[in-house]
């Protein structure tokens, strides 16, 4: 959507264009985090949590509900939702209640423990932001404790992220942020939340894939807080689950270049198809497990965009990188499934 405003305990790197992972046991991360940033602990997905024949594609890091996968670039994400809407007539609030039915799903699968009912939102103004509001009506729909912290002002959201707020109201805490707040205001603002709230999981939906540029102000502070939750000290009880929706905010799409600052997530949930920045090495440590899920467009329509994700008898999941050249790869863990 248009919208603006994980390793594992080893990664090794054969070839700057080929990254390879341990066997794939659905976990996102386990153990320090490497590739240069401070080590911290985080929890790992539950290693059954994509077992269902829900998954069509189980993969080393990546499992998608659609057969035949496909990558696409920031371009061509906004060309199959334009054409989603103009040519079927699918109007994009359905676009986005569907990404949140299914994105529910995945998370009422990966919640694993009694905190994980608790979930706290950050969302922003924009459609990323308002993917993450019709998720909080799902979740409260599912018996889940949900709060959102919004940075942005009310009157100054995307439609259907206002449509989206509107249908929360009586039902889910909703606090506001103004995109102008110092970052260290917005960070202490979400610190005090997640202390009281203490969820189990926290939903990165700032920004989506339509960011190309650095992350400042408020919304810097809101990341700067989610970092500050996630970590484990030695010996210490594990900090919250974070999902990103869609790509975690602060992530280039299209190149997978980390912007400062960027979320981490434990599990991206990424919609309608992989982004072409995702096989990128740096991207790795920001994503954690890929889970695609479907929004509604048929897959005639998607197959007109982007290039498939290809699995290769080697182990490795690719595609053709946007600029030209093949782009870094994942191995396979058990091939695809139908």
């Amino acid at each position: 959507k248009d919208d603006l405003g994980g390793t594992h305990e080893r990664t090794t790197v054969a070839h700057p264009a080929c990254l390879t992972h341990p066997p794939f046991d659905g976990h996102s991360r386990s153990g320090a985090l490497t590739l240069g940033y401070a080590p911290f602990m985080v929890r790992p997905v539950p290693p059954d949590a994509f077992s269902a024949p829900t998954w069509a594609v189980r993969a080393s890091g990546l499992v998608s509900m659609m057969p035949e996968p496909r990558v696409l670039t920031r371009h061509e994400l906004r060309a199959l939702d334009r054409a989603a809407t103009d040519e079927l007539g699918i109007p994009s609030a359905v676009l986005m209640e569907n990404a949140a039915i299914h994105a529910s799903s995945v998370i009422a699968t990966v919640a694993e423990i009694p905190a994980d009912r608790r979930v706290l939102i950050v969302a922003g103004a924009g459609n990323n932001g308002g993917d993450g509001l019709a998720l909080a009506r799902q979740l409260v729909t599912l018996g889940f404790a949900v709060e959102v912290l919004v940075v942005g002002c009310a009157d100054r959201l995307a439609p259907d992220t206002a449509m989206n707020l509107g249908s929360i109201r009586d039902s889910v805490s909703v606090g506001f942020i103004t995109p102008d707040a110092p970052a260290h205001d917005a960070a202490a603002t979400a610190q005090a939340t997640i202390r009281r709230l203490a969820p189990g999981i926290i939903v990165d939906a700032i920004f989506g894939t339509g960011l190309s540029r650095a992350i400042q102000g408020a919304a810097a502070g809101l990341v700067s807080a989610i970092h500050g939750a996630s970590k484990q000290e030695p010996g210490g009880a594990p900090g919250p689950r974070v999902i990103a929706l869609d790509i975690p905010s602060g992530l280039d799409a299209d190149t997978g270049s980390a912007l400062t600052p960027c979320v981490r997530a434990d599990l991206t949930i990424t919609f309608a198809a992989c982004k072409a920045g995702f096989g990128a090495v740096e991207a790795q440590a920001q994503l954690g497990t890929i889970a695609i899920v479907p929004i509604g467009t048929p897959p005639g329509l998607t197959a007109r965009f982007g290039v498939p994700l290809e699995l290769t008898p080697d182990g490795r999941w690719r595609h053709a990188d946007p600029r030209g050249s093949e782009a870094p790869r994942r191995p396979l863990a058990a091939g695809r499934t139908a």
